[in-house]
């Protein structure tokens, strides 16, 4: 068939498109995808008229920065706000490179390499923070990937795994193993933002810590998401707080970071008695965000890493930012439930591998191995 018809389900929502194949000689030479039937066979047709008639590839007369466009007016247009604008600021670096006019047919691994080589001289290399090119060749992956799917199947995506190496300019600093709070410095830092002028930033955490929940996830937790009965409770990841790249404002986004990330979590104790003790107040909503500032808006990222800080800081901790929260429930979490399913499920990782990373630092903590090989040999 040269036109299939295809189902899909996104957050819960059927999607019905309709993607064109063109075989010619019993090889499939091109395939994309539209929103009606009738669009798909007449770009088919068209299409295979013309491949048939002995006209060039596509990607024989088209220029890279051509590609580039194309990208930015369609499958660009159907990501997520915080996607398009972390995508958004990096399209200059493919824009402005020489690789703009570069055609598609001549588009081959000496062309990145060159590529990279331009970036290296960029005036962002002398950023203190600048460590790499990844995230642009990886959007530069993300472009050519959507060509070779869309318009020209046969084209061969010229990124190899020196690309990925070369990218790097400057040594990242290697994250210690045991990656995680112990115990006691949860105690000690969450003591610490009780005691701040706003303990919404100590709720904040303590929900963090206690199911593993992004920084998003929780300051975009809204009540309608939360069910507390008999001393239990869930909590439904639905919808994410974002902020915006230009302004820092907060806005929500429905779904989470992937598909696999939207979840129900259940609490503890603990949670379940902070949640109460909200709803008891007078000034408590039952509707809308549960975490807002003292003004009662939405909570703003920096401020929220500002508060964290603030608390390592005062307890001596050398850990800093909020990323931390969800590796030490994840870490603790397989300490005692040793089980990864679980902990995956809690998580909303996709794939166990992720999860599984966590694993070797419980089997450091807790690892006799050295110990047991002594006491075989005897010594």
């Amino acid at each position: 068939m040269s036109v299939r018809k295809r189902v899909s389900y996104v957050k819960a929502r059927r999607t019905v498109r309709y993607q064109a194949e063109i075989y010619v000689r019993g090889v499939r030479l091109q395939c994309r995808t539209f929103d009606t039937a009738a669009a798909a066979h007449a770009w088919h047709d068209e299409t295979k008229n013309k491949l048939e008639l002995g006209q060039h590839r596509p990607s024989e007369e088209k220029c890279f920065k051509d590609v580039v466009e194309d990208y930015k007016n369609t499958a660009f247009q159907e990501l997520r706000k915080s996607s398009q604008q972390s995508r958004g600021s990096r399209f200059c670096y493919l824009e402005e490179a020489p690789i703009a006019n570069v055609l598609l047919r001549d588009f081959g691994t000496k062309t990145v390499d060159d590529w990279l080589v331009w970036l290296k001289s960029h005036k962002t290399v002398q950023e203190k923070n600048r460590r790499s090119f990844e995230q642009e060749l990886k959007l530069l992956s993300v472009v050519l990937n959507w060509y070779k799917h869309e318009h020209d199947h046969n084209f061969s995506v010229p990124i190899v795994r020196r690309h990925h190496k070369a990218a790097l300019f400057k040594p990242l600093q290697v994250r210690q193993q045991d990656y995680f709070m112990r115990p006691a410095e949860v105690l000690a830092w969450l003591e610490k933002l009780k005691g701040r002028p706003d303990p919404v930033y100590y709720r904040l955490a303590l929900l963090m810590t206690l199911t593993g929940l992004r920084m998003g996830e929780a300051a975009g937790l809204c009540w309608d998401a939360v069910q507390i009965s008999h001393g239990d409770g869930l909590i439904r990841v639905i919808r994410t707080l974002s902020w915006d790249y230009r302004t820092k404002e907060a806005y929500f986004q429905e779904g989470a970071k992937t598909d696999g990330s939207i979840r129900t979590v259940p609490i503890g104790s603990a949670v379940v008695q902070m949640f109460l003790n909200l709803r008891n107040k007078e000034q408590s909503r039952e509707i809308g965000p549960i975490f807002t500032n003292s003004r009662g808006g939405l909570l703003r990222d920096n401020t929220i890493r500002d508060n964290f800080n603030a608390a390592f800081r005062a307890c001596n901790q050398s850990w800093s930012g909020t990323h931390i929260a969800r590796h030490t429930f994840a870490t603790l979490a397989l300490i005692s439930e040793r089980d990864l399913g679980a902990v995956q499920a809690a998580l909303g990782h996709a794939h166990q591998k992720v999860t599984a990373g966590y694993a070797k630092v419980v089997a450091l903590q807790s690892s006799k191995v050295s110990g047991n090989v002594a006491q075989l040999i005897g010594l």
